[in-house]
């Protein structure tokens, strides 16, 4: 088996001006060179050689590098200026007919918000990695993580123009991630390695650096929400007006010329890059839980599609429902405590499932405890919601603490409340909500990828920090 790795830039867009082959005289044992257009690589017959192989090689490129994203700081201007595609949701469905305006209310009691995610990144705790290998027979066969082998297959015989008789995609367990990061595109990599080295199994394994600059991200999000109480306290109205990118530019082939695949966009004769389209299906992309499920005489949804992309973005967990559930919970404890009115009766008062109202009643039992802690620095907040609006019911609870010096946040305990019908497997309905509020607490506390006008700047843990174990709540489920 030989040993891989890809020699890329600083930034996602950067160009490779220059570099000088002779550093790799140091190795101490041979490493070839690939070079096809913008995909540099090493390939060696041991792993060592070609790590130590690649950082020689990449100190001695030359970049250049444009300067035309907004920066993090000036994302949110950046898209609000944006063109984009309106629509109304009616039913989970984005509609063609015109986006009804902003009324004026005259409800004695309004909350008006924004929310925002940034562009979040998989940040999967192994590197992407594939191994391709082509037969004395013309079979090319790629061992991949990838979420989805047949359609990877399917792009992977459209650039390198390879019959897909004689191509063949296996998975093989790697770092998840609940979505794309850089899995799909370690595939292309080996296999235009594995073409040159017929009979070799070529095993291509991506950096940290690598994983960081060039995964799809997770989509920046701006969600604006209106609200109006009535005389009675009651919820009058309602309006969520959805910003964002399409969340999803998964490995297919494509019947326009282009590619979704990294390496396709760097080759001598490149392919262009993909750009998706606005995702209205039910329940897709932006508008995913995007309308409340509470009882709300009069509510509009709109989602507001930015075709033209600052940074790559795929699907990343859940894709919208993260941020617009956070949105709406959010208002919703606005308007509670406008209507001067504990948090769970509010949502209960308001919500006629009879299954959503029982799990929001059991998650009350259980936190009765735990809500009557009143330290200083201490407090406790609820969210519910069905995923896409008609699966799992679940309200979640968490007492927390705030260091009043440092702002940190601390969660001390979680509260899980699930109705997902019959249960096959208890345990991994567990594992399943617990380690999704693990991320979606990791999500919301920590994570933001960083980016100046050339590109993405978090590169390592350091610059783009997740939840660590010891600040991971007590989860009660």
């Amino acid at each position: 088996m030989l040993h891989a790795r890809v020699v890329r830039g600083p930034y996602a867009d950067a160009k490779r001006t220059g570099y000088d082959p002779s550093v790799l005289k140091a190795l101490p044992e041979p490493a070839d060179i690939v070079e096809d257009g913008q995909f540099l690589a090493v390939v060696s017959q041991r792993e060592d050689n070609a790590h130590a192989a690649l950082h020689l090689l990449s100190e001695s490129c030359t970049w250049e590098t444009p300067d035309t994203l907004p920066g993090a700081e000036h994302l949110q201007t950046a898209m609000d200026q944006a063109q984009s595609q309106d629509f109304q949701v009616v039913d989970g469905v984005p509609i063609a007919d015109p986006v009804p305006p902003q009324e004026e209310w005259t409800h004695p009691l309004q909350a008006r918000e924004r929310f925002v995610r940034p562009y979040q990144m998989h940040a999967s705790l192994g590197t992407s990695c594939a191994i391709a290998h082509l037969d004395d027979g013309g079979q090319l066969t790629v061992w991949s993580h990838s979420q989805g082998v047949f359609a990877l297959g399917d792009a992977l015989a459209q650039v390198l123009q390879w019959p897909l008789a004689k191509l063949r995609g296996i998975h093989a367990e790697g770092p998840g991630c609940y979505g794309q990061n850089g899995a799909d595109d370690a595939a292309l990599d080996a296999c235009l390695l594995a073409i040159r080295y017929p009979d070799r199994p070529v095993r291509m394994l991506w950096t940290r650096e690598d994983e960081y600059i060039h995964e799809p991200y997770g989509t920046a999000m701006l969600m604006d929400v209106s609200a109006a109480l009535d005389a009675k306290g009651d919820l009058a109205t309602w309006r969520q007006e959805i910003r964002g990118y399409t969340h999803s530019s998964r490995p297919h082939a494509t019947d326009d010329g282009t590619s979704t695949l990294l390496a396709a966009w760097q080759l001598e004769d490149p392919w262009p890059r993909h750009q998706p389209a606005a995702r209205v299906g039910r329940q897709m992309g932006l508008h995913r839980n995007g309308t409340p499920q509470y009882r709300i005489p009069e509510q509009v949804t709109v989602v507001q599609y930015l075709p033209e992309q600052l940074l790559r973005i795929s699907a990343m967990r859940s894709l919208g429902a993260f941020p617009n559930i956070f949105a709406i919970e959010a208002m919703m404890d606005e308007l509670a405590a406008l209507a001067d009115e504990d948090p769970f009766a509010f949502r209960l008062r308001h919500l006629d499932d009879a299954r959503g109202r029982a799990v929001i009643q059991l998650l009350a039992e259980k936190m009765a405890a735990a809500r009557a802690h009143a330290a200083p620095g201490w407090g406790w907040g609820i969210s519910y919601a069905r995923y896409k609006d008609q699966q799992t019911y679940a309200a979640i609870g968490v007492t927390l603490s705030v260091d009043v010096k440092t702002g940190a946040v601390q969660l001390q305990e979680a509260f899980i409340a699930a109705d997902a019908g019959q249960i096959v497997n208890p345990d991994g309905l567990s594992a399943q909500l617990e380690v999704g509020l693990n991320q979606a607490a990791s999500w919301t506390l920590h994570e933001e990828v960083a980016f100046d006008r050339q590109g993405v700047t978090s590169k390592d843990w350091d610059t783009y920090p997740i939840m660590r174990l010891p600040a991971a709540p007590q989860i009660h489920t």
